[in-house]
């Protein structure tokens, strides 16, 4: 599977990104995908974003009644717009059959302009920095709850602000690149030299 990490507190489930395969993890994991309440975007990489819409139908079809805030840089609104679209048919089946509110009343989304605090409720308080992965704009994320916090770094090189926002944290999930093994991948994937490049320039090392 690819990146997705769930915070819970208090059977409230906060994710930060949701790549392929993720909306599964979460079910073999046993948390409640009813009791959502976040989906915080780092940046539109397949492997990070590609579940998000499939998390949140998912969650929706088994009896999501509260809202949800899903927070990340541009194009999110038209990523999410677009999935329901997609799931235009099976949304109003089940809106019809089953009697639940249209998927798109609870789900909120907010395009992240730059950084600070960007989520609150009883449970937590959610911030983000903006981070270095270029060519894409990219975030991580701060959640503060009672009796702990964690950082989760998304893709980026070295970044002082993500050093700050992650001072005095319990917990830093940061990302790692190990430098000898990219050329095995890109020669594996018959990548053009170009993807090299990028690794190396958008990622932390170990």
């Amino acid at each position: 599977s690819a990146p997705g990490f769930a915070v819970v507190v208090n059977g409230d489930l906060y994710l930060v990104d949701a790549g392929n395969g993720v909306g599964r993890q979460l079910v073999r994991a046993g948390l409640d995908i009813d009791r959502l309440r976040v989906v915080a975007v780092t940046h539109h990489h397949s492997d990070h974003v590609a579940d998000v819409g499939t998390v949140l139908l998912l969650a929706w079809g088994t009896g999501l009644t509260t809202p949800v805030r899903v927070v990340g840089p541009k194009p999110l609104r038209k990523m999410v717009d677009s999935y329901l679209d997609f799931a235009e048919v099976d949304i109003q089946t089940r809106v019809d059959d089953e009697g639940r509110p249209p998927p798109h009343t609870l789900i909120d989304v907010q395009e992240l302009a730059g950084e600070g605090v960007v989520y609150e409720d009883e449970n937590v308080r959610i911030t983000t920095c903006v981070v270095d992965h270029p060519p894409m704009l990219a975030h991580a994320y701060r959640i503060d709850a009672h009796d702990r916090s964690y950082v989760f770094s998304g893709d980026t090189t070295p970044n002082d602000d993500l050093i700050a926002m992650a001072q005095g944290a319990d917990i830093l999930v940061h990302e790692v690149m190990h430098l000898p093994s990219i050329d095995a991948l890109v020669e594996a994937a018959g990548a053009p030299e170009g993807l090299r490049s990028h690794l190396v320039n958008s990622h932390t090392t170990t």
